[in-house]
């Protein structure tokens, strides 16, 4: 469980620090990761034939997907936030806009409220948000929806 700050940050600066190219044909992505170029399916953004095949719901996905997401598609950090939620991959991908549907907390089913980041912990494995403060009250410190720590 982390702060979707500091899960956002390592995100941008690894995509930063890649400095990877991105060109868009008609049916795919091509990356050009230093002397590689990495081609993307543009109705998969789960699977890079380098690093792997991720679940939908997997935030802990790799920096070549992220970086399709956020230097060609301009994603801020709401919409990370909210990427891999409410079907928005397909919506941003369809250039339809996003929906920023939040969850309630799994442990006391009340809103999360987004003002209060530093209030709130994330599983990067589901997506799952908590409140920091009902998720100190577990006795093992990880994800009801996954079971991850």
């Amino acid at each position: 469980m982390i702060f979707f700050d500091t899960f956002y940050n390592k995100i941008v600066n690894d995509v930063l620090k890649k400095n990877i190219k991105i060109t868009k044909t008609k049916k795919d992505y091509i990356l050009k990761d230093g002397f590689m170029k990495i081609k993307f399916n543009n109705l998969d953004l789960c699977n890079c034939i380098l690093c792997g095949n991720f679940k939908t719901c997997d935030y802990n996905k790799c920096v070549h997907i992220y970086s399709i997401l956020i230097s060609y598609y301009n994603l801020s950090y709401r919409d990370i936030m909210f990427i891999w939620k409410n079907d928005n991959c397909n919506n941003v991908k369809n250039r339809k806009e996003l929906s920023y549907k939040m969850d309630n907390c799994s442990i006391c089913l009340e809103n999360i409220k987004l003002e209060n980041n530093n209030k709130n912990v994330f599983c990067s494995y589901c997506g799952t948000f908590y409140h920091l403060r009902c998720f100190n009250t577990l006795q093992k410190k990880h994800c009801l929806n996954c079971y991850n720590y």
